[in-house]
């Protein structure tokens, strides 16, 4: 676990269902969520199982701003207008990303949490090519760089073991579709556009390897928070009393 300077491979895949699509595709992001699978091994270490860490907020700038995503542990960024079946490409980059082991790993005697978060020192760029739709559904190729943050966590102080910022290169094919899925957490202004590209139903599949190590990360779009039925039943209830307060105050009068 000395070595601090690691260099991994990635390829991107990416599954959703079919949608209808009608032309050119506007700038917009995904809103995405770590699925089970998901894990790190460094310099031949065992497997270490990841999870995604809630960003809760994001700052989209602009008159989008602060915004509430939930359950989100990644967002991806498109850059620009394009249209699918033409030479056209799209500019991306990942924006956010907030991951840890599940279980505290070993590390000098002592039980540590490994953190793997976006990296604020390079910009997380690549492109889109080769986009092709018909009927809604599509594929592309894409290639990047992502740069991150692997660090450790004591368990017991919190004092920090930084690993460094690590480089992961990007390539691989996706698919996608031009509509929502009707589970998926849609915020205007950031992933609301009819056509977009939407990952509903599907994943997005990161392998990467190196001499250093092995990432594997299962991506799927955020889904919307949908209320347990026993809280459903309590702001119903609410409602119901406000409504009957208000009307013996009108009687009152």
């Amino acid at each position: 676990m000395a070595r601090k300077n690691l260099s991994f491979v990635v390829v991107l895949a990416v599954l959703a269902p079919a949608a209808l699509c009608h032309g050119a595709i506007m700038p917009g992001y995904n809103l995405l969520q770590l699925q089970t699978d998901s894990s790190i091994d460094l310099i031949g270490s065992p497997s270490i199982p990841l999870m995604g860490i809630p960003l809760g907020t994001h700052d989209f700038g602009g008159s989008i701003g602060v915004q509430d995503v939930g359950g989100t542990h990644a967002i991806i960024e498109r850059k620009n207008t394009f249209t699918p079946n033409t030479s056209d490409t799209v500019d991306i980059e990942l924006v956010a990303m907030s991951l840890r082991s599940v279980d505290p790993v070993m590390f000098n005697s002592k039980p540590n949490y490994l953190f793997v978060t976006l990296s604020s020192s390079a910009s997380s760029v690549g492109v889109v090519s080769n986009i092709i739709e018909s009927g809604g559904t599509g594929t592309a190729t894409a290639s990047g760089t992502v740069f991150v943050d692997i660090q450790l966590v004591d368990v017991a102080t919190s004092q920090v073991v930084p690993f460094g910022t690590q480089s992961f290169t990007l390539t691989g094919q996706a698919a996608f579709s031009t509509t929502a899925s009707s589970d998926e957490l849609v915020i205007t202004g950031v992933n609301d556009q009819n056509p977009g590209i939407y990952f509903g139903g599907g994943n997005i599949s990161f392998q990467g390897s190196s001499v250093a190590g092995n990432l594997t990360l299962n991506l799927s779009t955020t889904t919307a928070v949908v209320p347990e039925p026993a809280t459903g039943v309590l702001l119903g209830a609410i409602g119901l009393m406000c409504i009957v307060s208000s009307r013996r105050r009108l009687q009152a009068r």
